[in-house]
């Protein structure tokens, strides 16, 4: 009787250790953070709108009104941070607030002209076409 008793104590000791292991393991493989920050230009006027994204994924989202952000992401996940006319900036997520600064991308544009079906350089242009001032608008 006190065999028998004695393997199932031994057996009841060695699943608690699997158990408790598996456990441990599978808190340590996920270390999933709450990554918030600000987002500013040159000026440290807060900005609007500007793309949050973990790189290499579909998460994301966007600034509010302040500038602010908050995605989760894991501990050291690269952010990337885009807006239209700045240049892109990427950060390490490291579960301390962020304060991201972008700076301006200065690129000359080519006269674009509009047509009722599409656009084009002005220099494919065969035919007729007028100009609006923007004033006038």
């Amino acid at each position: 009787m006190k065999k028998k008793e004695h393997k199932s104590k031994s057996l009841l000791w060695r699943l608690s250790l699997v158990l408790l292991a598996l456990v441990l393991s599978i808190n340590l493989m996920a270390q999933t953070i709450t990554q918030t920050g600000v987002v500013v230009d040159q000026n440290n006027e807060p900005m609007i709108g500007v793309t949050v994204q973990t790189k290499g994924t579909v998460t994301g989202g966007i600034t509010d009104l302040d500038g602010n952000f908050t995605i989760k992401c894991n501990k050291g996940a690269t952010l990337v941070f885009s807006f239209m006319g700045y240049k892109t900036v990427e950060h390490k997520a490291n579960g301390q607030r962020m304060k991201i600064e972008m700076a301006e991308e200065a690129q000359a544009l080519d006269e674009v002209v509009i047509v009722g079906f599409g656009s084009m350089n002005k220099k494919h242009i065969t035919g007729s076409m007028t100009s609006v001032d923007s004033k006038i608008l």
